[in-house]
């Protein structure tokens, strides 16, 4: 089973790394969103947003809705999140073409 709680600096290009301690599943949110956390967030933010991703009661859910938006892609984050909120309010800022 994968540690959902692992840091995912490593899989972060360039100016994401300055995200160290994110949880895995949620810096996948924030790549499959288009959403770069820096950009959106305060730090403060990104802190509270990482312990209550930790905190997630459905890991499952959230991996199986990932898994199928790497397929069919997404433009809002899953009600199931439990940074739903924070998630939908920066993909409304996002430019699209």
């Amino acid at each position: 089973m994968a540690n959902d709680t692992m840091t995912a600096t490593r899989d972060l290009p360039g100016s994401e790394r300055a995200m160290a301690d994110v949880p895995v599943l949620m810096a996948r949110m924030a790549t499959t969103l288009g959403v770069v956390p820096q950009d959106h967030f305060t730090p403060a933010e990104i802190s509270a947003a990482g312990r209550r991703c930790d905190g997630c009661a459905d890991k499952a859910g959230c991996r199986e809705w990932l898994e199928i938006a790497a397929i069919r892609g997404a433009d809002r984050p899953p009600r199931l999140c439990a940074n739903h909120d924070l998630f939908d309010a920066a993909v409304q800022t996002i430019d699209t073409i």
